[in-house]
């Protein structure tokens, strides 16, 4: 009888061994895709879903660049050359309210956040560059919703800046140069997005 115990034992583990392994392959845990509207305006968006706190847990990423010329182009009077553009880049985290192990469905997320804008302008006898930016601590509400590997999410949040929004303007005219200090303080950071995206690295519930 105690012979026939061993292999019995050892079939279960087996097989809830496989059973664990075919289930936690079912969340699809990388999500890639783009986010649009506020702060970001558009920009891309990743996701990761950790293999533990039953997959309700995830670290997030997102970056947006957007060359901003033609638009100052045509709302500045200036002769020479512009450039300008801003750059959005939050890292933080969302944790999931369901708990089916999915990885969807509401969150609460909290992510560090840099938002800044630069600008250039030269001629024959003149030249400015500008470059501001302000960091912030976001605290966000969303939902994660779907079919199948296509992902839809909202979300509504707002930031606690981390400093004032800062930075240099540098001018130099004629040969003289000057260089001034931007500082202003802001109460809140914004945040009211959507994403759009595809789920992979699994099967899909």
């Amino acid at each position: 009888m105690k012979k026939q115990i061993l292999p019995i034992v050892l079939t279960s583990l087996i097989s809830a061994f496989y059973l664990h392994s075919a289930a936690a392959q079912e969340v699809n845990r990388i999500r890639l895709g783009a986010k649009f509207l506020l702060p970001n305006i558009a920009g891309v968006h990743g996701e990761f879903v950790l293999p533990i706190a039953g997959d309700r847990l995830s670290l997030t990423a997102d970056y947006s660049y957007l060359p901003l010329t033609a638009l100052v182009e045509q709302v500045v009077d200036f002769e020479g050359e512009i450039d300008a553009s801003v750059k959005y880049l939050s890292l933080g985290t969302n944790f999931y309210l369901n708990n089916k192990g999915r990885a969807r469905g509401a969150y609460f997320g909290l992510s560090y956040l840099n938002l800044g804008a630069q600008t250039k302008a030269t001629d024959a006898d003149f030249s400015s560059k500008g470059k501001v930016d302000i960091n912030a601590l976001m605290f966000r509400f969303g939902t994660n919703a779907g079919r199948g590997r296509f992902l839809f999410g909202f979300e509504l949040g707002a930031g606690l800046p981390l400093g004032n929004l800062s930075g240099t303007i540098v001018t130099q005219e004629n040969g003289n140069y000057e260089q001034e200090y931007y500082d202003e303080k802001i109460p809140v950071v914004p945040a009211l997005n959507f994403t759009l995206g595809y789920a992979f690295g699994g099967g899909s519930k």
